[in-house]
């Protein structure tokens, strides 16, 4: 029986570079988000059931 290291059949070398490729990605869409909060009402976030201590701890 033969032990397979890489069980997603992809090369190694292409495992590593997508996952800092989708952190960053992340970190855009959150960055995005935030500052699209930052600049909303305090009675639209209220609508959203947000508040703006909310918006500044949004991670």
């Amino acid at each position: 029986m033969e032990y397979e290291a890489n069980r997603s059949g992809k090369p190694i070398s292409l495992a590593l570079m997508f996952t800092p490729a989708r952190a960053l990605i992340q970190w855009i869409k959150r960055q995005r988000t935030r500052r699209i909060l930052a600049r909303m009402s305090d009675e639209h976030l209220k609508d959203i059931g947000l508040t703006r201590e909310d918006v500044r701890h949004f991670r």
